[in-house]
């Protein structure tokens, strides 16, 4: 990719956020909670952060909020570090659904959100949005559409995550593939087994990204989001699972693929890192965990390969961390004082300077102090400023599904099932879910 078009997003970029960025800079929830004398207030706040650095950030972000605008408004939030493991936020809502339920939680991941909204346990922030004066334009529209459904806005983003293609320099010095059959031609001289018929290096694994994201970049989707249905057993969404097994037999099986991935270290990450890997999909977040866990790795990144009827630089965002307000919370207005303050201009960049994750908003993804530490993030502006993201998918039954797919993955790549045998299989089970959801929801629109 030229430097030109990076200029390009970069003004494009500046001039989208410039006339908002004082706007979002000062922006406070006075209008909610005034300032001044009042009973003090302490919120509960549970965070899946639990790293040594997000919980380290997001426990600075409210120690901060404790000494300024929370002293203002007489707050204090009480941070708590609930980890979820496999994405499994089960516990949050136990807890949400409780009389104990806590103030304010936060998701690293966006499935569970229309879920929750849809089934009541957690409320629209529209009048503490409007009071605060949240406008839809200061947002880039994928970092919008992830907090507003429905007719309501239910949340606010503090930062958002996509995967771009990242390749071993040290494996592969040219240039990025721009389409499957370049990538497949490139992966396949890298991909080798020692005498013993043992993979030691891999062009490339598949099914170590993501299902919905491959998919969408062989031209397949899941969910129409036009007429609010379940589109899986169709031959569009055969052909990223056909390509996968076209590397189930590339790497001698998925067993050797398995054994490759067991033979790194598991102090973080995958094999791409410790160089067993050509090219991998990977996000924004690595560039700065690749120097917190001080790792060496030569890379350079490009946008994923597409089919020719996929825009070149399409991208599927995979979550952010999103803060909700419970419906059961019991100090709802000050707990909105929290969010807006978590989702305005200072904590974005507090938490994305760091990490190198994305804004959701405008001005903080054109503000200097974000862009010009991460020169790499090049890719994913010109993503944003392209505007061929993929929309998040609104259906209640996204987690399932997501259990689902990776089931059907392993199915396939393992060979137990066909494609056709593994998406009529999860086609049925997420149409028995709908069916029995709709019973319950009779109001609810679409699947």
């Amino acid at each position: 990719m030229a430097n030109t078009r990076f200029d390009v997003s970069r003004r494009t970029l500046l001039k989208q956020a410039a006339a908002g960025a004082a706007l979002a800079a000062s922006r406070q929830l006075s209008l909610v909670r005034p300032a001044g004398a009042q009973e003090p207030v302490a919120l509960e706040f549970w965070t899946p952060a639990d790293s040594p650095a997000t919980s380290g950030l997001i426990v600075d972000m409210v120690n901060t909020f404790n000494s300024t605008v929370g002293k203002d408004h007489n707050v204090t939030v009480n941070a708590r570090i609930k980890p979820v493991t496999n994405d499994d936020y089960v516990p949050y809502t136990t807890a949400m659904t409780s009389s104990g339920s806590p103030d304010v939680v936060m998701t690293f991941i966006y499935s569970p959100v229309v879920s929750w909204a849809v089934n009541g346990f957690i409320q629209p922030l529209d009048d503490y949005a409007k009071a605060a004066g949240i406008k839809e334009e200061d947002f880039f529209p994928i970092a919008w559409t992830m907090s507003t459904f429905g007719g309501h806005t239910w949340g606010l983003l503090q930062e958002f995550d996509f995967n771009q293609l990242w390749w071993n320099t040290d494996i592969h010095k040219g240039e990025g593939p721009k389409t499957f059959d370049e990538l497949d031609a490139l992966a396949q001289q890298y991909t080798l087994f020692d005498d013993a018929g043992n993979l030691t290096e891999a062009g490339i694994v598949p099914w170590n990204g993501s299902p919905q994201e491959y998919n969408a970049l062989w031209g397949g989707t899941f969910y129409d989001l036009d007429a609010r249905k379940w589109t899986i057993n169709t031959p569009e969404n055969h052909k990223f699972l056909d390509w996968y097994l076209k590397w189930v037999d590339a790497l001698g099986g998925r067993d050797k693929s398995d054994a490759l991935d067991s033979s790194i270290p598991r102090e973080y990450g995958g094999i791409f890192i410790y160089g067993k890997i050509a090219f991998s999909m990977e996000g924004e977040y690595l560039l700065s965990n690749l120097i917190k866990h001080g790792i060496e790795l030569s890379y350079k990144i490009a946008h994923p390969p597409t089919v020719a009827e996929v825009p070149y630089g399409t991208a599927v965002t995979s979550g952010g961390n999103l803060f909700l307000l419970p419906t059961n919370a019991k100090h709802p207005a000050e707990a909105a004082v929290f969010i807006q303050y978590m989702g305005g201009l200072d904590a974005v960049l507090a938490w994305c300077i760091p990490s190198a994750n994305i804004p959701p908003v405008k001005a903080a993804a054109a503000n200097p102090k974000f862009t010009d530490p991460w020169p790499e993030l090049k890719p994913w502006l010109e993503s944003l400023d392209q505007g061929d993201m993929v929309p998040p998918n609104p259906s209640p039954q996204l987690p399932l599904f997501e259990q689902l797919i990776a089931t059907a993955v392993d199915e396939v790549t393992y060979k137990s099932k066909t494609p056709d045998q593994a998406l009529g299989d999860l086609a049925q089970k997420i149409a028995d879910a709908v069916s029995q959801f709709q019973q319950t929801h009779p109001d609810w629109q679409g699947e």
